[in-house]
């Protein structure tokens, strides 16, 4: 049986994955300092956050506990882990690359970072009855054990349990709540810089790089303001929901909402492509604000394409966008 669709976080999707490209699409195009300019590393703040926000409204962890671990890992690994490793391998043969173990993790490391999250929820809610024990505990785990910061674990997975927990609560949009979020999250991105983003300063209490206490600090500063960022958007668009879809346009973009697996994970081909091409070209610079926005556009085009021709097979479906 097919699952409704819950139109607004589609089309929460399908703008944060464009955000997401976009901010790709930057860096490979141009010789700036990409870091340096703010609508680059304003949605840093939040956008994966976001993501994996959304990845945890849809979880069921009363149906996860219920299911054996192997079974729910195994779900998981050909969902996410299959399609990341295969269209690394892809982007390896096309770009000349020789593959290395540890790319193959990291290269679409939200997707090892979502499998984790899953995996790690699976088990605290098995050996912990109460869901909110389970999540405070087994984050206390996760923080203090070494080498979490691998994929970003020790980042993303308070937002797979926030995101099941807004769910849960069943938040009700008012505007003094959408207002005071939306206060808190300007003032926030008043003093948010690159250099507090995860992969600037990540979640290692082995490395000496910089205090433990300022590495403390500015974790906090990043949940903050990726939380409230993440609430902030879907509250957006679940208010906006009945005005957006009175427009044909819109309801075209919801409908591209769930194939956004499938444009993460073939983006990045394209634009390890579109870089080499630069490169080979001898182009340099490029004017960031122009070509980032058209490039995007044209990328995510392409990648719905070569997903439509994906969708025809069912083999080739299951094994490169999890479906």
């Amino acid at each position: 049986m097919q699952k409704q669709r819950i139109y607004y976080v589609d089309i929460c999707k399908i703008i944060t994955i464009f955000i997401v490209a976009y901010g790709h699409v930057a860096q490979a195009i141009t010789s700036q300092n990409v870091p340096d300019i703010h609508f680059f590393t304003g949605p840093i703040s939040f956008h994966m956050p976001l993501f994996m926000f959304m990845s945890g409204f849809f979880v069921n962890l009363n149906k996860i506990r219920d299911t054996n671990l192997k079974e729910t890992a195994l779900s998981k690994f050909k969902h996410l882990l299959v399609p990341a490793f295969i269209w690394y391998i892809i982007k390896c043969i096309l770009t000349m690359h020789l593959p290395h173990l540890n790319e193959a993790f990291t290269s679409y490391w939200f997707l090892t970072s979502l499998f984790l999250c899953y995996l790690c929820a699976a088990i605290s809610i098995k050996l912990i009855k109460n869901i909110y024990a389970a999540f405070l505990i087994s984050y206390l785990f996760i923080l203090i054990l070494p080498y979490t910061n691998f994929v970003n674990l020790n980042f993303m997975y308070p937002f797979f349990w926030f995101g099941y927990i807004y769910r849960s609560f069943n938040i009700k949009f008012s505007y003094l709540k959408f207002l005071f979020i939306g206060f808190l999250f300007s003032i926030l991105q008043c003093y948010w810089k690159f250099d507090y983003s995860v992969y600037a300063c990540p979640i290692n209490f082995l490395s000496n790089k910089i205090p433990i206490y300022t590495m403390v600090l500015i974790a906090v500063f990043r949940l903050c303001i990726g939380l409230i960022g993440s609430v902030l958007f879907i509250m957006l668009f679940e208010k906006l929901e009945d005005y957006l879809f009175q427009n044909k346009y819109f309801l075209l973009l919801a409908r591209y909402g769930k194939y956004t697996l499938g444009i993460y994970v073939i983006h990045l081909v394209l634009i390890d492509l579109l870089r080499n091409v630069l490169n080979l070209l001898q182009v340099s610079f490029m004017p960031l604000e122009f070509v980032s926005f058209f490039s995007t556009v044209l990328i995510m085009f392409l990648c719905l394409i070569i997903i439509s021709f994906i969708n025809k097979k069912s083999f080739f479906k299951r094994v490169l966008l999890g479906d």
